[in-house]
């Protein structure tokens, strides 16, 4: 009973002290006391300011801290106080992005599979990869899903799952049509519109039970 008496002069004491301070003069976003009123903090920026399409389809963040943003018109780069547009080389939209552990950041999108790399200048570029995966690669639709797996990087259309590895590129075809992918918990997962949930189990695409 003690410790809750002192615990309440305490209070009416600091009370006191901040009524004797007058009043303040309140913030945008405060209470008349100055407070915090429960308004979310947060900042946004349109296409106008950061120079790309009105839609965004995914965000990472390298070791750096830099941010970039799959969008219609390509790869949004935002280091706290610039925006720059970065295009693929058909200049498409961009769709999915994920960052390996050495920093790097790969791109999937319309046609296009690649990853971004210092350029001239030390300013961030677009590098294409569609040689490597041969005539499958010059045949690209929407990059829907890129993953950064043990395996190596997986790139997700509808026509087919494609998979850059130490040993080279393998390929899966779906039985009716891919829609999307998911990699949890060191597992991938892709949904096929003929066959339903499949998981990749050494090397190949199975039904998920039941």
């Amino acid at each position: 009973m003690k410790r809750l008496l002192a615990f309440l002069l305490c209070v009416s004491a600091a009370s006191g002290l901040r009524a004797a301070e007058g009043p303040a003069v309140p913030e945008e976003g405060s209470d008349a006391r100055g407070e915090e009123v429960g308004l979310p903090l947060f900042r946004h920026w349109g296409p106008k300011e950061h120079g790309g399409g009105v839609q965004s389809w995914a965000v990472v963040q390298d070791e750096r801290g830099v941010l970039y943003v799959a969008n219609n018109d390509g790869v949004l780069e935002f280091d706290g106080v610039r925006w720059r547009l970065i295009q693929t080389v058909r200049k498409t939209i961009v769709r999915s992005l994920a960052v390996d552990g050495a920093g790097r950041v790969w791109v999937g999108g319309r046609g296009e599979i690649g990853y971004l790399a210092p350029g001239e200048g030390g300013r961030t570029v677009f590098v294409s990869l569609n040689d490597r995966f041969g005539d499958e690669g010059r045949d690209l639709s929407d990059v829907f899903g890129t993953f950064v797996t043990p395996e190596g990087i997986y790139f997700q259309t509808r026509e087919r799952l494609l998979l850059l590895g130490k040993d080279g590129v393998r390929s899966w075809k779906p039985q009716d049509s891919f829609h999307r992918a998911f990699y949890a918990r060191g597992r991938l997962f892709v949904r096929d519109l003929g066959s339903g949930l499949l998981e990749l189990r050494e090397g190949r695409l199975e039904p998920i039970p039941g």
